[in-house]
């Protein structure tokens, strides 16, 4: 059985037009001066047709638990405008390869 369309998830080459972040996504934990290092974090963003964040996973990531955390919670926090197919909104899939980069301050 087919799922329904308001349910379905396209990946960007299902897309006429892929989601975009509106604004700044902070993803930097308040606690990183305690870290030193670099590594990224990829995660999978499942994005609903009105352009909010209806579910997250980490597909991978070479960081401590807590930098995948803080980054997921960034992105649930975000807006994007919709995905478009067919001149509609859609709901759309999207992989996001955040970068760490920090130094021990202490």
């Amino acid at each position: 059985m087919p799922i329904p369309a308001e349910l379905e998830y396209l990946p960007p080459d299902k897309l006429d037009r892929r989601p975009e972040v509106q604004g700044e996504v902070d993803i930097y934990p308040s606690f990183l001066g305690t870290y030193a290092g670099e590594g990224i974090v990829v995660l999978v963003l499942y994005i609903g047709s009105a352009g909010r964040v209806d579910r997250t996973e980490v597909e991978s990531s070479d960081l401590p638990p807590i930098f995948a955390e803080t980054a997921m919670e960034a992105f649930r926090r975000a807006t994007f405008t919709p995905a478009q197919k067919n001149g509609e909104a859609a709901n759309a899939q999207v992989r996001v390869e955040v970068s760490y980069e920090y130094l021990n301050n202490r």
